[in-house]
């Protein structure tokens, strides 16, 4: 008969009521010579009727065209993630849908947003944050299924970006640069892998890093030297601010 999910005892304990199978059968109980319960007899099930009512709400039904909204050449922006803030508060920086944004706070309400100037417009960007002795610099990470993570530094006023060169093929993100603008630190995380960007190579050596920038203002160019090891398990919740 299956399992028995609800049972109880009659009043004279003479019999168990339990339901099972769809229906509510007595079970007769007798007491034997140790002076336990046992089965008395065959089980009957009792005949009832139940009178069962049931409000069922109107079906929701979503009137959003997705495959209209995916055929699209734009598309609305909802979620926001990786959100920075400059020393002041006045500007934030954010990553949505895989392109970098700033917020200025003191601009006029149509200049407000922008996006961060990048050398691959149809890449995927990520991990942004603004560099502590400029507010018109951003550095932030570009990914692509090829050379993986590539870092970029990006300046809001001139519309200018450039890559930061130096590093081996590797996952990174979260790339912080040092309040030293004569002598400046990078700290980066690497990671082996994950169901997004797979794990079978490049794998190795997953953790923090520091290292220094060489920056040329002369050719707009910057090189990641000096790489060191620092943990295997970085912090995920870095402070608000942190001195390199």
């Amino acid at each position: 008969m299956g399992t028995y999910p609800s049972f109880a005892f009659s009043p004279d304990d003479n019999a168990v009521i339990i339901w099972a199978a769809g229906q509510i059968y007595h079970v007769p109980l007798r007491t034997n010579s140790l002076g336990e319960k046992v089965l008395g007899s065959k089980p009957a099930p009792i005949p009832f009727i139940a009178h069962v009512e049931k409000r069922v709400a109107e079906t929701r039904h979503v009137k959003t065209d997705v495959l209209h909204l995916g055929l699209e050449d734009q598309q609305r922006i909802y979620a926001f993630t990786e959100l920075r803030a400059n020393e002041d508060g006045s500007q934030v920086v954010f990553q949505a849908s895989g392109t970098t944004y700033i917020y200025s706070l003191h601009k006029a309400e149509s200049e407000r947003l922008r996006r961060v100037p990048v050398l691959q417009k149809d890449a995927s960007y990520f991990s942004p944050s603004f560099v502590p002795w400029s507010d018109e610099l951003i550095i932030h990470a570009r990914w692509s299924d090829r050379t993986f993570t590539t870092f970029e530094l990006a300046n809001l006023t001139s519309g200018e970006a450039y890559e930061l060169v130096g590093l081996s093929l590797g996952r990174y993100y979260s790339p912080v640069l040092g309040e030293n603008s004569k002598k400046p630190k990078l700290a980066f995380i690497k990671t082996a892998g994950d169901t997004h960007t797979g794990n079978v190579v490049a794998t190795a050596g997953a953790g923090l890093y520091i290292a220094d920038l060489h920056m040329d203002p002369q050719s707009s160019s910057a090189t990641i030297q000096n790489i060191r090891f620092i943990s295997e398990s970085p912090a995920t919740s870095p402070p608000a601010r942190t001195k390199l």
